[in-house]
C-alpha cells in the first residue's frame, strides 16, 4: 500500500512508512485483516491464531470496520454538523412558536379595526393570521417610508 487515509475520510491520501514491530515496539498496535466472509468469524480466527503464537499478547477492541467507522472519528464532523442543525432548527421552531403565540395573544386583546362597530370581547379566529400579517406589513411599509423620508430630509 503506497498511500492511504488515516484519520478522516476527506483527507487526501498520504504516504505511510510501515516498520516491523520488532524494530520499534509500540505501546499498542492495530492489526487490520481483510476477510471474504463474516467479520465475526474472522475475528475469532485471528484471536485464536494470535493467542496460539503468543498467549501473553493481550487483545482488545476487536471489531469490524463498519463498527469502527460508525463509532470512530471518521464521520465526527458530519455528525456534529447534523446535531447542530437539528438543535438550531428546533430553537428556531420554538422561537417562532413563542412569537406567534405572543402576536396571537396581543391581537386577541385588541378590538377589530375593520368592523363598522367596535366590538368588545374576543376577536373572531377566522382569518386572524392573515389580518396579523397584513397589519404588520402595512405598519412596516409605512414605517420604512417615513424613516427614509426623514433620513433624506435630515441629509439635505
Amino acid at each position: 500500500m503506497k498511500t492511504g487515509k488515516y484519520l478522516f475520510l476527506w483527507e487526501g491520501p498520504r504516504p505511510m512508512l510501515f516498520r516491523p514491530l520488532a524494530q520499534d515496539v509500540p505501546a499498542s498496535a492495530t492489526l487490520e485483516v481483510r476477510t471474504e466472509g463474516s467479520p465475526d468469524d474472522a475475528a475469532n480466527e485471528v484471536r485464536r491464531v494470535i493467542q496460539g503464537s503468543d498467549p501473553d499478547v493481550p487483545l482488545s477492541g476487536v471489531r469490524s470496520m463498519t463498527s469502527h467507522l460508525e463509532l470512530g472519528n471518521a464521520f465526527i464532523v458530519f455528525r456534529m454538523a447534523a446535531t447542530l442543525s437539528v438543535f438550531f432548527g428546533l430553537m428556531g421552531l420554538l422561537l417562532a412558536s413563542i412569537g406567534l403565540y405572543g402576536a396571537h395573544a396581543v391581537a386577541g386583546r385588541q378590538p377589530v379595526r375593520s368592523a363598522p362597530a367596535r366590538r368588545r370581547g374576543p376577536v373572531p379566529r377566522r382569518g386572524l393570521l392573515a389580518r396579523l400579517i397584513r397589519a404588520r406589513a402595512t405598519r412596516d411599509r409605512d414605517g420604512s417610508v417615513g424613516s427614509v423620508t426623514r433620513g433624506l430630509v435630515a441629509a439635505s
